[in-house]
């Protein structure tokens, strides 16, 4: 495995992680660790002269996951409360995905719908760091949604609205929006950072013959599912008021 990282307009941390290991838990590991380094990194620029101290007492910081109780997203729960922090995970089960699990038992499990831009903004506006791990691989669009009971690893099915511009770009905008407000005069040194997780293909049109695999070789609703993405990164480069970290994890199945 290989992890390349970028920096994007000095703005944004992009990191992109190929792995060409056929095993899925060193897959799973990778992905979710990624995830869980990258916030870090972004919840210690909260100081204005960031410090390893920083990381060292997280208990009075929350951390607000979006999708939760998904199998990524559940992981990074987890991780979070192993380093200390306090953990809100938010999604449309709003349950224990492991009930009895030790750390899991310790997030805040909150049920709402990331479309809602009210339930946004309340779950975020006190929150210190903030991580979107909403996804869904088959949309209801791609007339592959029933491949979606095999291949998710939390089980999670999509609903009838359950498009790739909503359950990828129009929840992660109402987040960056609601993170976005939080910020003031006296916060322009504070930025919260905020965590989306894209995907490694997102990079294409910057690699060697990546735009033509995605033209020629790419089926439809795979062009669908970057273009949400793509839309995703675009916006959280373009945003003043937020510390973006985007992760391009490789396939999570």
């Amino acid at each position: 495995m290989s992890t390349n990282n970028n920096n994007i307009n000095n703005n944004s941390d992009i990191h992109s992680i190929h792995n060409n290991n056929n095993n899925k838990r060193s897959s799973h590991y990778s992905a979710r660790s990624g995830v869980i380094a990258l916030l870090l990194l972004g919840v210690s620029c909260f100081s204005a002269m960031p410090s390893i101290s920083a990381l060292a007492s997280p208990a009075a910081r929350k951390v607000v996951v979006f999708g939760g109780t998904g199998f990524v997203g559940s992981a990074v729960c987890e991780r979070l409360v192993k380093k200390g922090y306090n953990v809100v995970g938010l999604s449309r089960r709003g349950t224990n995905p492991k009930p009895g699990d030790e750390y899991l038992d310790q997030v805040k499990w909150v049920v709402g719908d990331a479309l809602n831009k009210n339930t946004v903004k309340e779950v975020v506006k006190d929150a210190d760091a903030v991580v979107h791990a909403v996804g869904l691989l088959f949309d209801v669009e791609s007339g592959l949604d029933n491949l979606n009971t095999f291949v998710s690893g939390s089980g999670s099915l999509p609903g009838d609205d359950s498009t790739y511009d909503n359950i990828t770009r129009k929840t992660m905008f109402n987040v960056v929006e609601a993170v976005e407000a939080k910020s003031n005069f006296f916060s322009k040194n504070k930025k919260t950072p905020l965590c989306f997780v894209s995907c490694a293909e997102a990079g294409w049109p910057d690699v060697a013959l990546g735009p033509q695999v995605e033209e020629y070789l790419a089926p439809d609703w795979l062009r669908k599912y970057l273009k949400a993405k793509r839309s995703v990164e675009t916006r959280l480069n373009e945003s003043k008021g937020i510390r973006p970290v985007i992760f391009r994890p490789s396939l999570i199945w």
